[in-house]
């Protein structure tokens, strides 16, 4: 069978041979084709003491805090890889549903943080000095998790890389695709799409007191972990389902893992236990429309690519290319992402497209949310959240801060940082009470 992408037309290798309707009736991938209906998410966000803002340690107090949630009738939150932030899966759902539970959780989460003299700080990394510190203590308390999986899966295979991911959180976006070639197909179409989320939804410009000309520090920190493990997933572990499973095979250590997507992939293989494709491009963000219009691209981008393949139509050419990850495509991606990363004002920027065609970051999103059908309210208030400013540029315009050029948050600029990544906390902690009540 064939997969024409406009005038172009691929064939995938093996993909309908004897081997490989094995593998894809074995890992539960032969399904009928969905529209991504079924989402879920994971929010993470580090934790900080109202007497002297420092990072609280989750690891210590996660008990209390799901003794509060349960009480209120939600699912237990979890600490994350650093013990100063916690997590919450937020249940699966129809879009909707979603975005309620996600009101919902956080809500509660808040609530029981508050009782407890904490705040949540929803940003994809805390900038306070002392990082080194906070690294050797993240590791230290690894070794302690609760979770079995970190301490005898994540340590020994990654090592003191880990410590990349102190104070870092992230969004996390499931949509479900049982339908594995369309769930491939997913993967690849939000992997090429990857600078946008990552520069969009970017809060994070300072890291350790300094600002390094980045708009995410969380994405930069999480390029330092094992390199055969995060960036983009490599194209050979999204070009078949035999090279899907062979690739899970070499990568995953210990075989109680192996329908798990190993790694810190900016979009993760198709989670074959779950059924799932995971956009992981995306910085905790204290914006919750922001949050809300994450969760309904990353959906609609995957009914998108559900109806075209239906339809035997494959990505569309004019924003994907060839709408596969190998060299060319990477290239590109990375190349893209480091632009938009350090870009200054991401409204008014303009880039060369995986075609070679000048275009603008509104004129190539608008091209995206045309394609998904995303309705017209929602990319208005895209395109205007852009015109406004990112989270990023809004903390750096903040603080007086000169983009594009490196510079040492020390002294009064200190305090005054801290004080407004607070504002933007207390901002974030009203939005989702107020939302949550409208809904209830």
């Amino acid at each position: 069978m064939t997969i024409g992408i406009q005038s172009k037309v691929y064939v995938l290798p093996e993909m309908y041979g004897i081997k490989e309707q094995r593998i894809v009736s074995r890992l539960n991938l032969d399904q009928p084709q969905t529209d991504g209906s079924n989402q879920g998410a994971e929010v993470e966000a580090a934790v900080v003491k109202n007497t002297n803002h420092t990072p609280a340690d989750i690891q210590a107090i996660i008990q209390d805090i799901n003794a509060k949630l349960k009480e209120r009738g939600l699912q237990a939150a979890t600490e994350e890889v650093c013990p100063a932030v916690v997590e919450q899966d937020i249940p699966h759902g129809t879009a909707k549903e979603l975005e309620y539970n996600f009101l919902r959780y956080q809500a509660a989460l808040m609530d029981v943080l508050g009782e407890m003299n904490l705040t949540l700080m929803p940003f994809g990394l805390l900038p306070y000095s002392g990082r080194e510190e906070a690294q050797r203590q993240m590791f230290a308390a690894l070794k302690r998790h609760t979770d079995a999986f970190y301490r005898k899966v994540l340590i020994p295979r990654d090592g003191e890389k880990i410590k990349a991911l102190t104070h870092t959180s992230g969004l996390q976006i499931h949509v479900e695709q049982r339908h594995g070639f369309t769930a491939i197909m997913t993967v690849r179409a939000l992997s090429l799409l990857s600078p946008l989320f990552i520069s969009i939804w970017a809060s994070s410009p300072i890291i350790d007191g300094f600002y390094r000309g980045y708009n995410s520090e969380r994405m930069q920190q999480k390029s330092l972990l094992p390199n055969n493990l995060t960036g983009l997933i490599p194209n050979e572990a999204v070009s078949s389902f035999h090279s899907m499973q062979d690739w899970l095979q070499r990568n995953t250590n210990d075989a109680r893992y192996r329908s798990i997507s190993p790694g810190y992939f900016w979009v993760r293989q198709p989670r074959v236990k779950l059924g799932t494709v995971e956009n992981s491009t995306m910085d905790m963000n204290p914006n919750v429309e922001l949050i809300i219009l994450g969760m309904r691209l990353t959906y609609a981008i995957a009914m998108a690519v559900a109806r075209d393949m239906k339809d035997n139509k494959g990505l569309p050419e004019e924003i994907f290319g060839s709408g596969d990850l190998t060299e060319n495509n990477r290239k590109w991606v990375y190349s893209l992402n480091d632009q938009l990363q350090r870009s200054t004002n991401l409204f008014n920027y303009r880039f060369t497209d995986i075609n070679g065609v000048n275009i603008s970051v509104p004129q190539f999103l608008k091209k995206v949310m045309d394609w998904c059908n995303l309705p017209i309210k929602d990319q208005n208030a895209l395109i205007n959240f852009l015109g406004k400013g990112t989270i990023a540029e809004r903390i750096l315009r903040k603080l007086n801060i000169q983009t594009g050029q490196e510079e040492a948050i020390t002294g009064q600029k200190e305090k005054r940082m801290k004080d407004v990544y607070l504002e933007f906390a207390e901002i974030y902690k009203n939005a989702i009470t107020e939302k949550y009540n409208k809904n209830e």
